[in-house]
């Protein structure tokens, strides 16, 4: 019979302008024998003149949470017709101190709407800088700035804040209605303390290219549950 074709799994992430740049790289990681397409957000088309890199439309930059199950709606509702071409989603986001659970019922919902079982939410706990900070030796080590310092950061970082996961703060963190403190910022600060100038924009695409999902998953619990539950699904 005919070979089907590498397997698809359409994504949906949470906008950052930067996170975006760099997830392809990521994702290859989990496993460079799928097909990973990007479902959300849309791709705008590029000047002539910028070849490269598709930026997000500019209406989809930085959606999460809430705003991010809305978006998927209206997506998939456009999808329907060729809902069949894809094998499994992925939803990529933070849960700015939501309890995970909570956020897999609140997409589980969009997607039984949809009859859609195979998906699976990758949950960064509470924000994408918790990866970077599991795996420190392939994050901050990898940017100029930072190379000198993240050995003093992380002992700082651990000195402030007693975590055993960096996926505690989601707890740590936590008030009434999210956060009550950007892990970005908590990094920054402390970076600041050490002389260096941590800037979100600016080095996050570094950070998520060259973290390691399998380091990552030895420090965050949960990753870890979603990432093997993945590979499982993709089977590689």
């Amino acid at each position: 019979g005919s070979r089907r074709m590498a397997l698809v799994v359409g994504y949906f992430a949470s906008a950052g302008e930067t996170e975006i740049r760099a997830l392809p790289q990521f994702l290859q990681k989990i496993s460079p024998n799928v097909l990973w397409k990007r479902c959300f957000p849309a791709k705008e088309k590029p000047a002539p003149k910028f070849r490269g890199y598709i930026s997000p439309k500019s209406t989809e930059r930085g959606t999460t949470g809430h705003n991010l199950v809305r978006k998927i709606k209206e997506r998939l509702q456009k999808m329907q017709t060729f809902q069949d071409e894809y094998d499994i989603f992925l939803v990529i986001d933070d849960t700015d101190c939501q309890n995970p659970q909570e956020k897999d019922k609140e997409f589980k919902q969009i997607f039984d709407r949809f009859l859609i079982r195979r998906w699976i939410g990758l949950w960064a706990l509470p924000e994408i800088e918790s990866w970077f900070i599991a795996d420190p030796e392939n994050s901050f080590h990898k940017v100029s700035e930072l190379k000198q310092k993240y050995v003093p950061f992380i002992n700082k970082m651990r000195n402030l804040y007693s975590f055993s996961s960096p996926e505690d703060f989601n707890n740590l963190l936590r008030n009434k209605n999210g956060c009550h403190e950007k892990l970005s910022d908590i990094i920054r600060k402390i970076f600041e303390t050490l002389g260096v100038y941590y800037k979100k924009g600016k080095h996050s695409v570094t950070l998520l290219k060259n973290v390691e999902p399998d380091n990552i998953a030895r420090n965050c619990p949960v990753f870890r549950e979603r990432l093997s539950r993945l590979r499982e699904e993709i089977q590689c």
